[in-house]
């Protein structure tokens, strides 16, 4: 609602006072003002001088004044209301002021006063932060040389792993360039083997054209023979391509292989390339890790927990992994002995069918000068029957010299009818020999495609399996490699978060010793019962090899040798770790001994890792899990005698 214009001390408005000048309350008749009688009553005697005929105009204007006057004093009845209404609300309106003013008045001093109070209260803490800042320096200054030695100490390790890294990638580029020398070594045999066949080949051919034009020269043959001698020419032609063909077969293989080494040697100058941005982006993480020490402190508890849960999942992993791996061992070992069995058996094959040939050759070589031999033979019988005929015509012609000669023609036909069976004997003979060479042609045929399909087949396989053993080579080194990576990472931040607990360690006790001091013992005491579990663990586990070792063989002696050594490496640490237990008990007197008897724990511990993971390494025939496992109890085992060293420490 809108405020109207205040009135004036008198209390009308402008119009009013002018609608008051100009007309007045009646009782119901128009009042004329006296200065309009005169005129009004001169107008009225001239309107009646005019004309008296118009009263009844005069009745309607008067009764419309009449009308405009009382809606006129309505107005005016309705517009004194609400000046009192108003004049009432100006009141209001004016105590209201003058509360707020009051009120302004007590908050202004209220005000005043809590600026004060600020005041007072930033001063306070302006000088509780600076003295906070003075605390977060000198805590910064120490931990940043904590981490100052942290660093130096993981670029040492920085840089054993890189040599340790480049000695095996040089180890293995080196057996790489053995392999590759023995199997150039092999192809060159291969190659002089098949050289040597082929110059056989070529001298057989040689020897069988000069045996053909000796032939040729001596005898003309028959269309058998010459047919005989066009396939047998053909054979040897398809015999000498096949050899050439399997010569540039070999020769693609060798430059294949050569190509194959090459990519070999690119592959693993990229995964060195690969294995240096590793470790930069390492640094890098390493130090955005420093970085986020600080929200980690208040975590670590949670994180220990989570740890001891990853032991005990851990654990049944390894237990999962040991049966699979037992599994793929087995599959793995019947595989290869199959494999090998298989090679074994084809190469016998092979021996068998070149020795085969060989014989057939020899066989096929004897049935051709026997064949020849017969032909000779069969050239003399039949100038032997062309004799006969000429005797029979001699005997026809000279019929007086029957009788003398009757004796020598009984001999004759005898020797004619010996001569006749044993021409039968003899064309039955070449015809089971012809049928013999083309069974023998036939054998040597199918005997020489399946030579070359077993060849083929063997060094397909051959192909496949260091296709395999190479790609098993690189997955077995990947799997290791991102194993070490993640052991190392979890390993540096077991070892920072295990300082951060002896930092916090080392405050509260500083601040709070009564409490602080049972809260360590407590968390001693609850380390203490997790390695003695953890030792029991490790005990079952051991046994659990032993079996394993039994049924696996060597490779279940190495696994066992190196989860032993992880226990004898745990139970050294809690050795040494009581020894410096009594030594901080007898020396009291010493308490700075503390800080070099930890370091000194704690560099054992990190020994104890480096040579585990340096074996690890070395030898690839541990499993991921059991190292996990192992590293796992190494750190737990390093955070235990940590805390313990420090809750002996406070305790004296």
């Amino acid at each position: 609602m809108s405020v109207p214009e205040y009135p004036d001390p008198a209390g009308r408005t402008e119009g009013e006072e002018g609608f008051v000048r100009g007309t007045a309350p009646n009782s119901g008749r128009a009042q004329p003002s006296p200065a309009a009688g005169p005129a009004a009553q001169a107008g009225g005697e001239g309107a009646a001088r005019e004309g008296a005929g118009k009263p009844a105009v005069l009745g309607s204007a008067k009764e419309s004044l009449e009308s405009s006057l009382s809606a006129a004093q309505q107005q005016i009845s309705q517009l004194e209301i609400t000046r009192n209404h108003l004049e009432a609300q100006v009141l209001t309106v004016m105590q209201a002021k003058e509360v707020t003013e009051g009120q302004l008045k007590c908050l202004q001093h209220e005000l005043e006063a809590e600026r004060a109070l600020r005041r007072q209260e930033q001063e306070d803490t302006a000088q509780q932060l600076l003295q906070a800042e003075q605390q977060c320096h000198e805590s910064l200054r120490l931990q940043g040389a904590a981490q100052q030695l942290q660093i130096k100490e993981l670029m040492q390790d920085l840089a054993s792993e890189r040599e340790r890294h480049r000695a095996e990638m040089q180890g293995i580029l080196e057996e790489w360039e053995r392999e590759k020398a023995e199997r150039e070594q092999e192809h060159k045999k291969v190659l002089l083997e098949m050289r040597q066949k082929v110059a056989t080949l070529q001298a057989q051919q040689e020897e069988e054209q000069s045996r053909f034009e000796n032939a040729k020269q001596k005898i003309l043959l028959g269309e058998q023979e010459k047919r005989a001698l066009s396939e047998a020419l053909l054979q040897t032609q398809g015999e000498l391509s096949q050899a050439r063909q399997q010569v540039q077969q070999l020769r693609q293989e060798v430059k294949e292989q050569q190509e194959k080494g090459q990519t070999i040697k690119a592959e693993l100058q990229g995964e060195l390339q690969e294995a240096w941005s590793e470790i930069q982006a390492a640094q890098r993480r390493h130090k955005e890790e420093q970085e986020g020490i600080k929200e980690e402190m208040n975590l670590l508890l949670e994180q220990r927990e989570a740890l001891q849960k990853q032991v005990g999942e851990l654990t049944s992993q390894l237990a999962a992994s040991r049966e699979s791996q037992e599994g793929t061992v087995q599959r793995a070992q019947q595989e290869v002995n199959e494999a090998q069995e298989e090679s074994r058996q084809k190469l016998l094959e092979v021996e068998h069918v070149q020795k085969m040939l060989e014989e057939a050759e020899h066989q096929n070589k004897e049935l051709q000068v026997h064949l020849q031999n017969l032909e000779r033979e069969r050239s003399h019988w039949e100038e032997a029957a062309q004799q006969n005929s000429e005797l029979q015509a001699s005997v026809n012609a000279v019929e007086s010299e029957k009788a003398r000669l009757i004796l020598s023609l009984e001999e004759k036909d005898l020797r004619l009818r010996t001569l006749e069976e044993e021409n039968l004997v003899l064309n039955s003979r070449m015809s089971q020999l012809r049928s013999t060479l083309q069974q023998a042609q036939q054998i040597s045929s199918t005997r020489a495609g399946q030579l070359q399909e077993l060849n083929t087949q063997i060094w397909a396989q051959l192909d496949a399996v260091r296709q395999k053993a190479a790609r098993e080579a690189a997955e077995e080194k990947q799997v290791l490699e991102t194993e070490v990576s993640e052991l190392r990472v979890r390993l540096q931040s077991s070892e920072e978060r295990a300082e951060a607990v002896a930092m916090q360690l080392m405050k509260r006790a500083e601040h709070e010793k009564t409490s602080g001091e049972l809260a360590l013992e407590q968390e001693a005491v609850t380390l203490h019962q997790k390695m003695a579990s953890l030792q029991r663990k490790l005990e079952s586990l051991e046994r659990k090899r032993k079996d394993v070792q039994q049924a696996v063989g060597a490779e279940g002696k190495q696994v066992s040798e190196h989860s032993r050594e992880g226990v004898e490496c745990v139970q050294d640490l809690v050795a040494t770790s009581a020894e410096v237990k009594t030594e901080k008990r007898e020396s009291t007197t010493e308490p700075r001994r503390t800080g070099e008897l930890v370091s000194l724990l704690q560099s054992q511990a990190a020994q104890n890792q480096q040579d585990h993971l340096e074996s690890c390494a070395g030898s690839r025939q541990d499993t991921p899990v059991e190292s996990q496992v192992f590293l796992i109890s190494l750190t737990l085992g390093g955070m235990g005698i940590y805390l313990w060293t420090f809750t002996d420490s406070f305790s004296t």
